[in-house]
């Protein structure tokens, strides 16, 4: 099923209406979608507002259904007494952790560009929960037993069968699902062979096309089967009825306005559950480490140090905040507990910042379990920590102004883009890019025009031969920084709550500008001092020749 935003909602200008309608298709899509099957969503840049339209789709796609889930697997328990312990004055009576949410799992984000325009692309899996018995694949028998669940939502079995020839050496049959069945049928039927060359040009999840007509050549190739129907809502289309040997019915779309969704949306308990303000302990003293008198560094948790700094006082912040539970200095129990303390320290970075001022933030949708439906493998999941983000600091007030996409290039990675498969559903890109969200507190100061829609740079060569031979697991490259530099005059003191090595301080010596740091680690804090050393070293020796 695809769903075409860009002439649907053209003519809407109120952005609280386009949620409406976008919502509506978006739940009816859910139901008329056959289990494991695929949704599209396509964004381009029609309205101001594009990059806070697809964090809050991607957030209500994945969590509209909010419901009770009665499955063993839903630890909510654990889940309320770890989220309890952390977040205080947070009352399980309100928010009521024994509803879960489910609905569609984010998958991808494709960035396609034309020339200098640029289409998004939002891929999402259907995995309805479905107990229903499986026939085994290989003798058709019902003898079978229910084994485990591979991901939240598909079931997995067994065939049980003695005279099945579907066993291992062991006498055990190989698992199964309904899923992997269709993914099996898809390899063995030759109808529907994908083109190489078109999987070549897809390979990565940013891609450069000469039509945007090729994202539905990609689309219906990849993520459905021979004979399937496509479900394409658009306004005005141009497809043909058949394509690739699919039927394709198209979907005009009336203006749909019913704010259920919309409201439904904004109410969900698990917002509730972190957009909790922290309130002030007993605050640490801090000390600069830095003799620098244009760096300012402290060492120390990022919410009571900028606690302590003055209202409307810096002119910009950029910032990587740490990736929820990638490393071992960024642990927390789960999402909740990540969010509230995101959502109470970019409160604080809000309060800091002068009206107009701009705010950067890199982040990347990494795989990870958000440990609030279980806590095993079976949770692992494409995170959706941009969105996520893109909410909090909306609600906090800040404009969502738009979203550079930094393209690391041709990177390496443990993901596979089809295991050798031609087929569909195999299809899974190489993440080569990471968000930068831009940000303004109130109307900008600046000018937007500036803001790259995308920036090539590699990332800082950190692993040779299997050592850190950089000191830090996750620095972000000069680049970045210097993005917010060039929006603000050079007398402005910026910002980096997360400064880790403190790239943002050292390059911003280098501009002449003044910044203030700030780091949890003591053992990033030194070497963000040496590093500093070095490159004051290396300017002294520059100018004595």
């Amino acid at each position: 099923m695809i769903l075409s935003i860009d002439s649907i909602i053209q003519e809407i200008k109120n952005y609280d209406e386009i949620l409406e309608v976008v919502f509506s298709l978006i739940v009816s899509a859910y139901f008329q979608l056959t289990n494991h099957c695929y949704l599209a969503i396509i964004v381009e840049q029609v309205h101001p507002n594009k990059w806070q339209l697809i964090s809050d789709i991607t957030i209500f796609c994945e969590k509209f259904l909010e419901h009770p889930i009665d499955r063993s697997y839903f630890r909510w328990r654990k889940v309320a007494e770890e989220t309890l312990e952390y977040i205080e004055n947070l009352n399980d009576n309100v928010y009521n952790f024994k509803h879960g949410n489910e609905g569609l799992t984010y998958k991808d984000c494709y960035l396609v560009y034309k020339n200098n325009r640029e289409k998004c692309v939002l891929l999402f899996e259907k995995n309805e929960r479905d107990e229903r018995p499986v026939p085994c694949p290989q003798c058709r028998t019902l003898k079978i037993q229910g084994h485990s669940y591979p991901t939240i939502g598909v079931r997995s079995w067994e065939c049980k069968n003695i005279f099945c020839g579907y066993k291992s050496k062991y006498n055990r049959g190989k698992r199964y699902s309904l899923s992997s069945i269709i993914r099996q049928q898809a390899i063995l039927d030759s109808q529907n062979f994908i083109d190489p060359k078109i999987l070549k040009n897809w390979r990565r999840d940013i891609v450069e096309v000469s039509s945007f007509s090729e994202i539905y050549d990609f689309l219906i190739q990849c993520y459905s089967l021979y004979d399937d129907t496509i479900l394409i809502y658009e306004k005005l289309c141009q497809l043909p009825p058949l394509m690739f040997g699919r039927k394709l019915k198209i979907q005009k779309v009336n203006k749909l306005i019913s704010s259920q969704w919309r409201n439904h949306y904004h109410n969900l308990k698990f917002f509730k559950r972190f957009l909790i303000k922290k309130s002030m302990k007993s605050l640490t003293s801090r000390e600069n480490l830095s003799s620098i008198p244009e760096i300012t560094l402290y060492q120390g948790d990022s919410f009571n140090i900028l606690s302590q700094l003055e209202s409307n006082y810096l002119g910009g912040a950029v910032t990587s905040p740490p990736y929820y539970n990638a490393r071992n200095y960024s642990q927390w129990s789960n999402i909740y507990c990540y969010l509230y303390d995101m959502y109470n320290i970019f409160n604080q970075v809000y309060r800091c910042l002068k009206e107009g001022s701009p705010l950067l933030i890199n982040i990347f949708d990494y795989f990870d379990n958000e440990k609030i439906i279980v806590f095993s493998d079976m949770g692992k999941k494409r995170l959706i920590l941009s969105s996520y983000i893109s909410f909090i600091c909306r609600y906090i007030g800040f404009n969502h102004l738009g979203n550079i996409a930094w393209d690391k290039g041709e990177i390496e990675g443990n993901r596979n883009f089809n295991q050798g498969n031609y087929s569909p559903y195999y299809q899974a890109p190489h993440n080569c890019w990471e968000h930068i969200l831009i940000f303004s507190k109130g109307n900008p100061s600046f000018d937007v025009t500036k803001i790259p829609k995308i920036i090539k740079e590699k990332p800082i060569t950190k692993i040779v031969k299997g050592k850190n031979i950089y000191g830090h697991t996750a620095p972000f490259p000069e680049k970045v920084p210097s993005l917010l530099f060039s929006l603000i005059t050079k007398d402005e003191i910026i910002l980096d709550p997360f400064t880790g090595s403190m790239t943002t301080g050292r390059v911003a010596l280098k501009y002449g500008i003044k910044s203030i740091n700030i780091e949890l680690h003591k053992h990033y804090c030194d070497l963000a001092l040496n590093l500093l050393k070095q490159q004051l070293s290396k300017n002294l020796q520059g100018s004595l020749f």
